[in-house]
């Protein structure tokens, strides 16, 4: 999930308990790791956060945007078909789908 760019402090982040040897820093609000210890001090003091393009922004972009699988198998030089089936909801996002919801949500 994408959300607005955020800035958390150590404190306000989630900090996971994996177990005897490891501790993990996630975003409160997307879950995404951000810093792994083995020992909570040792994690970053500071947080910067954007999310995770998930296939709800992929869609949700293209629809703001107008665009069809026509489009972007245009401009990747690619197939329709292709295009859908990369970006299939069982499947993970392309690099190339992942980086277009980041400058939409900006």
């Amino acid at each position: 999930m994408l959300h607005r760019f955020r800035e958390y402090t150590k404190n306000e982040a989630f900090v996971e308990r994996i177990n005897e040897a490891l501790f993990l820093l996630k975003c409160p609000e997307c879950g995404k790791e951000h810093g792994s210890a083995s020992d909570p001090d040792f994690l970053p003091e500071l947080i910067w956060c954007w999310g995770t393009p998930a296939h709800e922004d992929w869609k949700a972009y293209k629809k703001e945007r107008g665009l069809t699988n026509e489009d972007r198998a245009k401009i990747l030089g690619s197939t329709a078909d292709s295009v859908k089936s990369m970006t299939q909801p069982d499947k993970e996002l392309p690099k190339w789908a992942v980086s277009m919801p980041y400058e939409w949500k900006r």
